[in-house]
Parts: structure tokens; C-alpha cells; sequence
């Protein structure tokens, strides 16, 4: 895939993203994806391997919430906000 078409690609995404995370739906989609992949509260393991799976998790649902608030700042401190104080 070319240059241009992966940023299409991505912008495009990103308007799904946040045309969903738009609806209660997707607000309340967004809330549980941030607690059941540990953004604002990261799980610890003794096992290496439990650590590296929960970082995993955690890493995926960053990108996504990083993608949506690439342009304005503000949005990833709310959702991150809403997820701290339900």
C-alpha cells in the first residue's frame, strides 16, 4: 500500500473512531475497552509473560485512544477522565 493511501487509510479510521465513541453506544463501548485493558489502571504480574499479555491489551486500546486524539489533545484527556471517574 502507497504512502498516501495508508494515510487515507488511517484518517479514515480515525473518523470511524470517533463517529463511534460520538454515540452512547460507543461511549460506553470505549469506557469498558479502557478498564478491561488496564489504560488508567496497568495490571502488574511476578510472570513476565502475564506482564508482556496485559501490556499487549493495553497497548492496542492506547493506539487507538492515541489515534483519536492525535489532532486535539483535549479528547484523549476526557475519555481517560470519564474512564477514572465513572
Amino acid at each position: 500500500m502507497n504512502p498516501l493511501k495508508k494515510l487515507r487509510a488511517r484518517q479514515q479510521f480515525r473518523d470511524d473512531l470517533l463517529s463511534i465513541a460520538a454515540t452512547p453506544a460507543g461511549d460506553r463501548f470505549f469506557r469498558r475497552l479502557l478498564r478491561d485493558c488496564g489504560v488508567t489502571f496497568p495490571k502488574f504480574s511476578s510472570d513476565p509473560q502475564v506482564t508482556a499479555f496485559n501490556e499487549g491489551k493495553r497497548h492496542l486500546a492506547m493506539s487507538y485512544v492515541n489515534l483519536m486524539g492525535r489532532d486535539d489533545p483535549q479528547n484523549l484527556i476526557d475519555i481517560i477522565e470519564k474512564e477514572q471517574n465513572p
